[in-house]
């Protein structure tokens, strides 16, 4: 019974979680690069920004890192875009996307996106 309840706390708790693991989408593998910002050159027209926020879930803050990555990577094909350009990741206090509001494994990144033509 004990087991019981604690596995119904955690659920309850994690309500509005990140997802464990973020995959790359596999027509994402094959269109999008992640570049740095010197390398956007002329033929390339900015789209938009991107972000993504991942925590409050039951793995490390460096795995949400790369499922936040995988995320803004996932978005850039939904709207067309070719190359990223990613921020750093900042640790979030979680307050805007996890129940906690003490959160060490939040992360949120963010990216430009572009559509660069060949």
């Amino acid at each position: 019974m004990r087991a019981y309840l604690l596995f119904a706390y955690a659920f309850v708790c994690c309500i509005g979680c990140s997802p464990m693991s973020v995959e790359i989408n596999p027509v994402a593998k094959k269109s999008v690069k992640v570049v740095p910002e010197s390398q956007i050159k002329e033929n390339c027209e900015y789209v938009g920004p991107l972000t993504s926020r991942m925590g409050g879930n039951f793995v490390s803050f460096e795995t949400n890192v790369e499922n936040a990555n995988n995320d803004l990577i996932n978005q850039s094909v939904e709207k067309g875009m070719t190359h990223l350009v990613m921020s750093d990741p900042k640790q979030s206090d979680g307050t805007t996307f996890t129940v906690s509001e003490n959160c060490n494994n939040c992360v949120i990144m963010s990216a430009k996106g572009y559509k660069c033509s060949k």
